[in-house]
């Protein structure tokens, strides 16, 4: 069925909006104020989804999207969108769900710019079927082969050196890669063994057959290098996945946490210590809490490289730690996966009253539901939304809460 509409608004996703015989349709591809033909893609009795078919008059923010597969892959949501209106657009995310969900006063900062909008992933997960190598399309069973992804690390010669293994028994490949050593780490889900001895460019090899990792040829980890740091990445822990903006991101952590030497600081989600150890210079001591084994051991090994004496990295259910800790906590780290802290945990912090909660979040929904139940008993200071995601809806944010009956 084809529409011509008016767009009207934006949803959280950067789909634009329009009504159709008083219903709403939320249309990918659209820009607001733009008149487009539209096809309707999904219907549902509350609303519709579509897409965009022809643009009948523009947005001035409207650009070509450099990529080939854009309008069909789904892996970029603002490709079609001019940077700055796409840092626009995150950060009125951010203030628009923060006031409906959260509905708290509090001082939401400038977005923090990436310099690179693209090749920026330091990680990227491809699809494999009958032998060809690609993405399903966004909430569809559309196989969509594909030859380079714009927003990764120098993926195209990557892929053509892919293809040389048959790749009959692969279901995933997973490619990592570090920005600044420039390694690369390639592993292969798979039901059977495969012949990687023809693949050149490669620091480390693995399989992933079982839910266990097998190194096949080359390091264990690769290295990444983060101001005066250098960190392990093993192949199943997490990494922030934009290293530049990283930086920028625990720039902003460690002034909000504002360390002293006499603190001590919980790492909450540690995973491979990265926060923790980037801010350890300045604090007493920092504790890290995280429930996978694997990246506590790059925690540590991180930790060794770095030769910092003040850190500590448990492998614990963060629930389990808190009921047992004795010891004084003057700032607790958050960055929780993308569901946000569970109420449990969240009763578990407010026990141990933290003078700060530096709250590290990816999803702007989950962090407004944690901070409207945190606010009873701290002030929401500050939140800095940071892109990390260029191209993408998604944002990430630094909230600094500051316990409330200090501050009497």
């Amino acid at each position: 069925m084809i529409k011509t509409v008016k767009i009207t608004d934006f949803d959280y996703q950067g789909r634009g909006v329009a009504r159709i015989d008083d219903k709403v349709t939320f249309i990918r591809g659209a820009l607001l104020d733009e008149i487009v033909e539209i096809e309707i893609t999904k219907t549902s009795k509350k609303f519709d989804e579509a897409k965009t078919i022809k643009v009948i008059k523009k947005n001035n923010s409207r650009v070509t999207a450099p990529c080939p597969y854009y309008e069909r892959c789904g892996g970029c949501d603002l490709m079609h969108m001019n940077y700055n209106e796409a840092l626009k657009f995150k950060e009125n995310k951010v203030k628009n769900t923060i006031k409906k969900f959260a509905n708290i006063e509090t001082t939401i900062k400038p977005i923090i710019p990436a310099e690179e909008i693209l090749n920026y992933r330091n990680k990227v997960t491809f699809k494999v079927k009958n032998k060809k190598i690609g993405y399903y399309k966004k909430e569809s069973n559309e196989f969509i082969e594909i030859n380079n992804c714009l927003i990764c690390d120098n993926l195209e010669q990557t892929l053509k050196e892919i293809k040389k293994c048959d790749l009959k028994d692969v279901s995933e490949i997973i490619i990592r890669s570090s920005k600044n050593l420039l390694e690369k780490m390639l592993i292969f889900k798979a039901t059977k063994d495969l012949d990687t001895s023809k693949l050149k460019g490669f620091d480390s090899i693995y399989l992933l057959k079982n839910n266990q990792y097998i190194l096949k040829s080359g390091n264990k980890n690769i290295i990444e290098i983060m101001k005066n740091f250098q960190f392990c990445i093993s192949p199943g822990a997490f990494f922030q996945v934009n290293t530049n903006q990283a930086i920028k991101l625990y720039d902003k952590v460690l002034e909000y946490a504002d360390p002293k030497e006499n603190e001590t600081i919980l790492d909450l989600y540690s995973g491979t210590g990265t926060i923790g150890l980037y801010l350890s210079n300045y604090a007493k001591k920092i504790i890290g809490i995280e429930i996978n084994e694997e990246a506590i051991k790059d925690a540590n090994s991180n930790k060794e490289k770095n030769n910092i004496k003040n850190a500590t990295f448990y492998a614990l259910n963060a629930n389990q730690f808190l009921s047992k800790i004795k010891e004084k906590i003057d700032t607790v780290i958050v960055d929780p996966p993308r569901g946000g802290l569970d109420t449990k945990t969240i009763n578990s912090i407010l026990k141990i009253h933290p003078n700060k909660i530096i709250y590290v979040s990816c999803d702007v929904s989950t962090l407004a539901r944690d901070l409207k139940i945190l606010s009873e008993n701290y002030n929401v200071q500050e939140i800095t939304p940071v892109d990390m995601f260029p191209n993408t809806c998604h944002v990430e944010c630094v909230s600094v809460l500051h316990r409330k009956s200090l501050e009497k």
